[in-house]
Parts: structure tokens; C-alpha cells; sequence
């Protein structure tokens, strides 16, 4: 007698790409988030919650590098979140024209109250509840007034 064959699949929700760990801070309230491909942890005055496991992905048109979502939840809570890399940014005219000049110009965010320029901003929903910060990474620190 033949035995039936028993077939289980698995299937796993991996991030897109690996993401250096991320820093991230906002204002008004005060929070903090700390990202890295294992977890995301948000911290709002000594509210820790952590998130396994999140998922990335660029956005529709741009590149990792460029803008990343963030997608990651636990037993009670979701976050959806991206991440945009100030310093990729094109500046342009009033008419949308970049300089005619070969001229650096460079984007930072800005927490409105240290006077650090920040490589990365990031825009965040948080059970529906939007925050804004800024974000460096080991190899993308911020950057101290002079």
C-alpha cells in the first residue's frame, strides 16, 4: 500500500535588499527609531515597540539608494514608512530646470533644533499617525554645524 505524500510549503516575507542600520529621530514629539533588515524599533519617551522583520523596496521610479519603503508590523501595531536620501536630490529652477552651472549643491533634513544636517529623512505612519525625522546610517553619519 502506497503512503500519501505529505508536501508542506513555506513561505517567507524577506526584505527586497539588505539595508545598512538606520538611526532616525524626530521632534515635536520627541521620537526615535532604530532600523536594521532584523527590526525596527520606534521609541517615543521610553515607549519602546518593536516591529520583526520589516520589508523594503524602492519606490516606483527610483532606486534603493534613492527611496525606500518600509513596511513592518507586530502583534498590535503596523508601520509604514519611507525613507529618502537627501543628498540624491536634483535641484532645479522655478521652472524645473537644473543649473546651467557645474555647481555642488547639497540637500540635508534638518530636526529643527540641533543644527545637524542629516544624510536621510523619513516620513512615517505609525497605526495611522503620521511623524517626520531625519536618519544616518555608520557610513552616512550626520553632520555637526561648523
Amino acid at each position: 500500500m502506497r503512503m500519501p505524500m505529505l508536501c508542506i510549503i513555506v513561505l517567507m516575507q524577506t526584505s527586497a535588499y539588505a539595508i545598512e542600520k538606520m538611526e532616525c529621530l524626530g521632534t515635536e514629539p520627541f521620537w526615535g527609531a532604530s532600523i536594521n533588515d532584523r527590526q525596527l524599533v520606534l521609541d517615543f519617551a521610553g515607549d519602546k515597540r518593536s516591529y520583526p522583520t520589516p520589508t523594503f523596496k524602492a519606490a516606483a521610479g527610483t532606486g534603493p539608494d534613492y527611496v525606500t519603503s518600509i513596511q513592518a508590523r507586530n502583534r498590535s501595531s503596523s508601520v509604514v514608512a519611507f525613507v529618502v536620501n537627501e543628498n540624491l536630490k536634483i535641484v532645479a529652477d522655478k521652472n524645473g530646470k537644473a543649473p546651467l552651472e557645474d555647481v555642488q549643491y547639497q540637500a540635508y533634513c534638518s530636526d529643527g533644533m540641533s543644527d545637524r544636517a542629516f544624510p536621510y529623512s523619513i516620513f512615517l505612519t505609525v497605526d495611522g499617525k503620521p511623524f517626520v525625522g531625519c536618519c544616518s546610517t555608520g557610513s552616512n553619519p550626520y553632520k555637526e554645524p561648523h
